[in-house]
Parts: structure tokens; sequence; C-alpha cells
């Protein structure tokens, strides 16, 4: 029974961490890898645009977390920094994917912003 017991605990001890781990903040380089993975499956990028897509999505993430961190700004401030940050992303972006590509890029964020807005919603 003891064996039943701390087997359960130790199965609901490794849930909680693994949990906790995938929580954890992702550095600027982890996520505009991952962000890079997810668009070399979604648009199909060659290898040299992977390289470029990638140094642009981390150029953007370390901005974006500089901003972020930045506590003398107001939100409005805030919000404008991040706009001009992904506007200048997407303009690099359209230098390097061709037009059916960045098209598809563009449905991909405006999919993504939908899924983040259905979130929210849920939360109230």
């Amino acid at each position: 029974m003891k064996k039943v017991i701390l087997s359960a605990l130790m199965g609901v001890m490794f849930i909680g961490l693994s949990m906790a781990q995938e929580r954890m903040p992702r550095t600027p380089e982890q996520r505009a890898e991952m962000q890079t993975k997810r668009l070399t499956k979604e648009i199909t990028l060659t290898a040299d645009q992977q390289t470029q897509v990638k140094n642009i999505l981390l150029s953007r993430a370390v901005k974006v977390d500089s901003v972020r961190a930045d506590q003398t700004m107001d939100k409005a401030q805030r919000m404008q920094q991040l706009k001009a940050i992904k506007d200048a992303g997407d303009a690099n972006m359209q230098k390097v994917l061709s037009p059916e590509q960045y098209k598809r890029y563009l449905d991909l964020q405006e999919e993504q912003m939908d899924k983040v807005q259905q979130r929210r919603q849920s939360r109230q």
C-alpha cells in the first residue's frame, strides 16, 4: 500500500516539475529557434532563408525583451515601441520571403493573434 501511494506521489511530483519547466521563460535565442522551426514547417523556408529569418527573429526578440524590461515607459510608449519593432521585423521578413511565403507568414501571425484574443476572452 505504501508503495502505491509513494508511486502516485512521485508521479504527481514529476508531472508538476515538468509543467513548471514548460512555463519557464525562454531566452531570445530559444524563441527565435522555435519560431524559425515553425516557419520552416509552415512556409517551407530554404536553408538560406532559415538563417536570415532566425537572425531577424533573434534581433526582434532581443529588442522586445529590452522594451519589456524598461520600466521607465508607460503602457502607451511600450506598445508604440513594440509595434515599431514588429513593423521593422515584418519589413525585413518581406525582403527575405517570396510573396507567397510572406502572405502565409502574415496569415500565421493573424491566426496567432486570434488565438491570443480567444484566450484573453476565456479568462474573463
